[in-house]
């Protein structure tokens, strides 16, 4: 083509950018004008309401096969103790309270906190957006393109020092479970692999996930005939608990508890109850035998590496395992129709004293419920929850917990500004080689001018190739091929550069404003080395293109993770890094990737740590196997002390106007709440306050009922009653709290509106049902009873939920 024809179309090409950068910069004075900054984000189109953004539709979209279940949905809350089963007996999961000591758990926090990076491939279930979620110990990596199948994780292989720090842990986990479930940790002792054991445990892998709340989903490739084991390590929050939708149960799972459970069983956290959302924290971590580990696929790659290891080594043996059957497939549970009555039994039969109670209370089942008032509501108001945009803007979470998304915001100010910039020649500190070399040396300077070459070079052939075809148009950029593993190379390059500016461990731990800072001044670079560089305009590669590819680096491949695999990126940046912060453990592992078991033999000192060996805690010699289901009944009738709020139902105050009264209240005053004859003779009652029946300290009652008493007394009343009721109760007998909560269960979803409203709605209808103000004596909720009974009740069976009440019922249970 004639150089003339080629400066005319540069100059047009340069006009139309010109032009195109006069519209945006009135187009920003107008934004900025109307709108505060923070409002234009480019995930939440505050200024296009009519249509649903990005937040919302990706949300939409995930929760179509992994729905979220929120608290109000399930009618048990598991705070104690307790073995859950469905319907037909089987066993869904075994809830373990404070087995772990806080130094056993504090120590494995620090070593595993690095671990979870944000991924997108769970991003299917949380809510569409890619989560912090992380493994450690030995994975298959099965389906991936890495070389080397069936070995460590890059972060086992890189933090040999503080993987180490995790061993007293796995064994303290280890040894949990076969006491509580032998029978299935022998199976899994049986089928997993020396080479792939983490400390001779029945455990191959770990999967940390931090500030992940997950969609209902199963877990795929963990061993079918075992279970799993989840606990958490460290956190500062409220709710996020982990639901069992087969058994009507959700798990308050906190740092030191452990749960183990049938992984193929469908499950799912619930919602974040806290008041200011940007400031909780939740690190958990799951133990599991990766099944593919035993397959003949990986047997065979372990005993070739053994054959190529030096003698002098510590050889592991390569033992002829029982892998059994795995077929992956879901679990089926019997659907469990939970009662009050039959939640208490699942806690009690962790109580061999208190189960014959809680066994007898199931054969008088529908007596005991006239007796306590325990009766299912029809469903109520419509809950009105917050949209996914809302929810954002006010800072709670749906599930989605939105994080640094890996690129910058394409409507702030600075990307106006970065678009002026980008069309004046000017230097920046990515384009100056002296400053580069003096920064970060001239290995890591080289790696980058390497890399901003090959990526030049491609775009400047597709350049071409527009230009002699006379098309106007961008970069047509496919996920594969020379042009993406270019930007791949420099993005690699670049995110260490960055490690080395700021003196940070990883780019993941940094703040969100100085990433966006930092890779907006990558893509306008390049944007400016194109136009002034090589005369190609920034319309054929423009700003929102680049960012677009920086997200899918960051994410991990959003539209490429077939093809490039975030362990492979891993094993890249270590080779990167090695030229600014040599380690001898990384050097090693990037010349050498072979296997090693060498690390998995050292001995723990629990004596350093404070804390006894597995086998000889306390706690942990308390736990008894959880087997076959039995009854216990005792032979003769319950002796029930039942401690009652008399005015209930009994008011002379008008009927409140409340949005609940036309459904709920008829329903409340239809019922009697005084039990008939039929029902008095199964039991031997007695009423009365506890400490009017304390005079006679001989007197003791297998179930003491305090039903309606809690919100109508002072604290300091409640706290004497309470300690009267632990000397008449039986040593295996059950203390049963009836009470109104002075909020919605599902507050941490419902508009605030909406919220403020039911709250006072409850309070009224209180104050009918009672005949006085209950202002005088405000509400309180389930969680502050429990607190106030622990000095006096040692185990708590959790919170039962009457569904549809709105006067927010629930039901407590306590033992000694």
């Amino acid at each position: 083509m004639p150089p003339k024809l080629l400066q005319k179309r540069g100059e047009k090409a340069q006009a139309q950018v010109a032009s195109r950068l006069s519209k945006k910069k009135s187009k920003r004075q107008e934004l900025e004008g109307t709108f505060a900054p923070e409002k234009w984000d480019v995930d939440i189109d505050i200024a296009k309401p009519k249509k649903k953004s990005r937040l919302t539709k990706s949300f939409e979209e995930a929760v179509k096969t992994h729905p979220y279940i929120d608290r109000i949905k399930y009618k048990g809350v598991i705070r104690g103790d307790y073995t859950g089963r469905d319907a037909a007996g089987n066993l869904l999961f075994v809830f373990l309270k404070g087995v772990i000591p806080p130094e056993v758990t504090k120590l494995a926090a620090q070593a595993l906190h690095n671990a979870p990076a944000t991924t997108d491939m769970r991003a299917n279930v949380n809510g569409g957006v890619p989560p912090l979620s992380g493994i450690a110990g030995y994975y298959d990596y099965a389906g991936t393109p890495l070389p080397i199948k069936c070995r460590k994780t890059s972060f086992t292989y890189q933090q040999v020092a503080q993987w180490k720090k995790a061993f007293p842990f796995v064994e303290y986990v280890n040894e949990i479970y076969r006491r509580a479930l032998p029978d299935k940790w022998e199976l899994q002792n049986r089928a997993i692999p020396d080479p792939v054991r983490i400390r001779k445990s029945v455990f191959s892998t770990l999967t940390l996930n931090q500030r992940f709340r997950t969609a209902v989903h199963t877990d795929r490739g963990d061993f079918d005939h075992g279970f799993g084991c989840i606990t958490v390590l460290d956190g500062e929050y409220q709710g996020c608990m982990l639901g069992f939708p087969a058994s009507g149960l959700c798990v308050d799972v906190q740092p030191g508890d452990v749960l183990l459970f049938d992984t193929h069983c469908p499950h799912g956290n619930t919602e974040v109850e806290v008041e200011n959302y940007s400031e909780w924290k939740r690190l958990s971590c799951v133990l599991y035998y990766r099944v593919n580990l035993g397959e003949p696929s990986c047997t065979q790659i372990y005993k070739e590496r053994r054959a190529a290891m030096p003698r002098t080594r510590n050889i592991v043996r390569v033992n002829k395992n029982a892998n059994l059957t795995n077929t992956n497939a879901e679990t089926c549970y019997t659907p469990l129709e939970l009662s009050f009555v039959s939640f208490m039994q699942g806690w009690a039969s962790m109580m061999p004293r208190t189960q014959s109670v809680a066994d007898t209370l199931a054969t008088v089942e529908p007596a005991f419920n006239k007796l306590v008032g325990f009766r299912e509501f029809s469903e109520g108001p419509l809950r009105v929850y917050m949209e996914p945009a809302e929810a954002q803007r006010l800072g709670v979470s749906l599930g989605t917990d939105r994080k640094y998304g890996g690129g910058f915001c394409i409507t702030s100010p600075q990307f106006y500004a970065m678009s002026a910039d980008v069309e004046e020649k000017a230097t920046d500190s990515l384009s100056d080689r002296e400053v580069l070399s003096q920064a970060f040396g001239d290995v890591l300077t080289k790696e980058w001018e390497d890399a901003k070459s090959m990526w030049t070079s491609e775009v400047k052939k597709e350049w071409s190739r527009v230009v002699k075809i006379r098309a106007v148009n961008q970069l047509s950029w496919k996920n594969t091929g020379a042009l993406q593993d270019a930007f791949t190379r420099m993005c690699e390059v670049a995110t260490v550069l960055y490690e080395v500016k700021f003196q940070v461990e990883s780019l993941e731990e940094e703040h969100p404003a100085r990433q966006e800072a930092w890779w907006l001044l990558f893509a306008g670079h390049l944007a400016r080395s194109l136009l002034h560089e090589h005369q190609i305009p920034n319309t054929f590669v423009p700003l929102h293109k680049l960012n677009v590819k920086i997200r899918d680096f960051n994410f991990g491949g959003t539209r490429y993770s077939k093809d490039y695999d975030p362990e492979y990126r891993n094993g890249r940046l270590q080779q990167l890094r090695q030229a600014t912060r040599p380690s001898t453990t990384a050097a090693e592992w990037v010349k050498d990737d072979s296997y090693d078991f060498q690390t998995e033999d050292e001995q723990v000192d629990y004596a350093d740590i404070g804390v006894d060996p597995p086998s000889s805690c306390p706690a942990v010699q308390k736990i008894k196997p959880q087997g076959e289901q039995f009854m216990f009944v005792k032979q003769r009738p319950l002796k029930i002390l039942v401690w009652r709020e008399e005015s209930l139902h009994n008011s002379t105050l008008p009927m409140p106007d409340t949005d609940m009264t036309d459904i709920f209240c008829q329903q409340y005053l239809a019922f009697s709440q005084t039990p008939d004859d039929d029902t008095l003779k199964e039991f031997d009652l007695f009423t009365g306050f506890p400490t009017e029946n304390a005079e006679d300290p001989a007197e003791t009652f297998d179930v003491i009922c305090c039903l309606g008493v809690v919100s109508s007394i002072s604290r300091t009343t409640l706290q004497k009653e309470l300690r009267a009721a632990a000397r008449l109760l039986s040593p295996d007998g059950i203390l049963v709290v009836k009470d109104y909560n002075s909020r919605p269960f599902d507050h941490a979803r419902l508009k605030p509106e909406v919220l403020h409203r039911q709250i006072n709605d409850v309070s009224r209808l209180r104050s009918y049902l009672l005949g006085h103000d209950s202002n005088q004596r405000p509400l309180v909720t389930a969680d502050e009873v429990i607190s106030i009974a622990a000095p006096m009740f040692t185990n708590c069976c959790g919170i039962y939920q009457v569904p549809h009440s709105c006067l927010n019922e629930f039901f407590l249970a306590f033992a000694k």
